[in-house]
């Protein structure tokens, strides 16, 4: 490994090299967060690319589409309150808005995808220390977001979403080799082996475990099923 070069930009040592690193790995995980991106991941060679909202987005879509409203959104009538995903806004908001206050770079709105976006212009000249301890938390929140608008255990459900303004019953996605995929658009999620709730992957409404029982009433024995241990 070569010796440090002072103020040579493209030095090889291996103290650049792991800064070099962590830099990209902080804006890496900011991007998640708060920059909408083209997937050319799923498509081939001249196809429009669909864009992926950003897991900020994401997130909020969780809380726009359940009852309440809470911080973001006005809530659809009727539908029960996603919990989960106030406090994680909640909680990423008051993380990032630290941030950018501990860097003296804070700018309005004062919303978390600002203050994500301020951060990932700025990630070039923050201290390397202080970055070596943020990056473990963006990442965290990039995979907490993702766990819970996409879980990884999922067992899919036959019927019409219950959100009054979604009712789809097919979701539509790419896989890793730009085929086109389809499923039911409302899957049961699991937490160790026990049902955890039910989300609809079309608009990202969820539902917890107590209100399955009434659902099952009104979508399928296959809800039914999977509550009484199947899936």
């Amino acid at each position: 490994m070569p010796e440090h070069v002072v103020d040579d930009p493209g030095c090889g040592c291996w103290g650049c090299v792991e800064e070099t690193s962590l830099r990209s790995r902080a804006s890496s995980a900011l991007g998640l967060l708060a920059k909408e991106r083209r997937r050319v991941d799923l498509v081939g060679i001249g196809e429009d690319a669909p864009v992926e909202y950003c897991l900020i987005d994401q997130l909020q879509q969780c809380l726009t589409n359940s009852a309440g409203g809470a911080n973001v959104g006005r809530g659809r009538p009727g539908l029960p309150y996603d919990v989960a995903a106030s406090e994680m806004w909640t909680a990423l908001w008051l993380d990032l808005r630290n941030d950018v206050m501990d860097c003296a770079i804070f700018s309005e709105p004062d919303t978390p995808q600002h203050h994500a976006l301020v951060l990932v212009e700025a990630v070039d000249g923050l201290p390397v220390d202080w970055l070596e301890q943020r990056v473990l938390v963006w990442e965290f929140w990039c995979r907490s977001i993702q766990a819970h608008v996409h879980p990884s255990r999922k067992t899919p459900v036959e019927g019409p979403c219950p959100n009054p303004e979604c009712r789809q019953t097919r979701w539509a996605s790419y896989d890793e080799e730009g085929d086109r995929v389809s499923d039911t658009a409302l899957v049961v999620t699991w937490e160790a082996d026990v049902v955890s709730g039910m989300m609809c992957r079309c608009c990202f409404s969820a539902w917890g475990r107590g209100d399955l029982l009434g659902l099952a009433q009104v979508l399928n024995e296959n809800l039914g099923q999977v509550l009484a241990g199947g899936g």
